[in-house]
Formats: structure tokens, C-alpha cells, sequence
């Protein structure tokens, strides 16, 4: 019974592990995408220049409306700018 339920427990969380990575969209070509991205704006760039698929890519990989983000919106608002 012990055997049965460790390796049950290894199998189920091997299943669930093969199913949230296949619902995660990342691959060298989004990472790359949201590496330029993050860069982009670290460098000053403005949320508000965002490329549309840049933000698709974004919103898909994070979960988050791109828009919502506020860390991303300190090269926008003077207020942010005072915590850099």
C-alpha cells in the first residue's frame, strides 16, 4: 500500500507538471520577444510604444493585461520615477 501510494503521488504530480507546461506558451522565440521587451523598457522606453503582437506575447506569458502593470508605466508617471 505504501509503494502504491508513493508512487501514485510521483505519477500524479509528474501529470500535472506535463499539463501547466503545456499550457505555458514559453519558447525561445516569446522569451526573446519579452526579453526586448523588458529591455526596451528599462532603457526608458514608454508603455504606450508598445508593439500590438509585443503586448499579445506579454499578456499570453505573464497572465496580466499589459496595460495593468504598474511597474511598467514608471518611465510614464513622474511619481514612479521617484522610487528609481
Amino acid at each position: 500500500m505504501i509503494i502504491f501510494i508513493v508512487s501514485g503521488g510521483v505519477g500524479f504530480m509528474i501529470l500535472l507538471a506535463m499539463f501547466f507546461a503545456a499550457r505555458f506558451h514559453l519558447s525561445k522565440k516569446t522569451f526573446k520577444v519579452l526579453a526586448q521587451e523588458l529591455g526596451r523598457l528599462q532603457k526608458g522606453g514608454s508603455p504606450k510604444d508598445v508593439d500590438p503582437h509585443t503586448k499579445e506575447v506579454c499578456e499570453d506569458l505573464t497572465g496580466v493585461k499589459y496595460d495593468s502593470i504598474d511597474f511598467w508605466k514608471k518611465n510614464d508617471d513622474p511619481k514612479f520615477q521617484k522610487l528609481s
